[in-house]
């Protein structure tokens, strides 16, 4: 093969990886905050312990039951295009058996007037439509890893056109509580290990 056709080659494979870069539209968190019930539901987690989300035990009211939520601004065209949630978590496990999964879940929010100053167990929104979930092991060495959720486009689509507005308000639940329970970076915390959408 000589030179010229090498060079053609190369440039053909850069200008592929390049499209397929800019064909991912990335969008970060603007707000992220966790609720938490018992005597703290009243408690706004996301002032007082900003570099944290939390979810645990959901269905219930007591100190343990926790939300997240989290919004993004989606101003582009998401019609007939892959939205996937990346956010970083590590599984705490006590139920005794190394085996069992948590059990991640993602809903709607259709209020979008809450604030990560202001929510609150007591005041958060209600849930929407289940439009995600994933079951995660228990973490290696407690560290936090990367984990992808794909997202429901027609109703994540819907949402917003129902709402007229750019802003998706997500909550991040666990429904079916087996004594596990997870920790997520806040982007307080670190930029770096904050959660965000790629649409493709």
């Amino acid at each position: 093969m000589n030179t010229m056709n090498t060079a053609k080659i190369l440039s053909f494979v850069i200008l592929f990886f390049t499209i397929t870069i800019n064909a991912q539209k990335k969008i970060k968190v603007s707000e992220d905050a966790f609720v938490q019930g018992g005597d703290t539901k009243n408690t706004t987690f996301g002032v007082e312990k900003s570099n944290a989300l939390m979810v645990a035990n959901s269905k219930k009211s007591g100190k343990y039951s926790r939300n997240s939520y989290l919004k993004f601004e989606i101003t582009e065209d998401i019609k007939d295009k892959k939205i996937i949630l990346h956010i970083p978590v590590k599984v705490f496990n006590k139920s005794g058996d190394e085996s069992t999964l948590f059990n991640l879940e993602v809903y709607t929010v259709e209020d979008n007037t809450w604030s990560e100053n202001e929510i609150t167990f007591e005041n958060k929104p209600s849930l929407g439509k289940k439009i995600g979930g994933i079951e995660i092991p228990e973490s290696v060495d407690k560290k936090m890893s990367w984990q992808k959720i794909e997202l429901d486009t027609k109703e994540v689509s819907a949402l917003l056109n129902q709402s007229k507005s750019t802003t998706l308000s997500l909550a991040l639940v666990n429904l079916e509580f087996n004594k596990t329970s997870a920790m997520m970076g806040a982007k307080e915390k670190s930029k770096k290990f904050s959660s965000y959408i790629t649409i493709e």
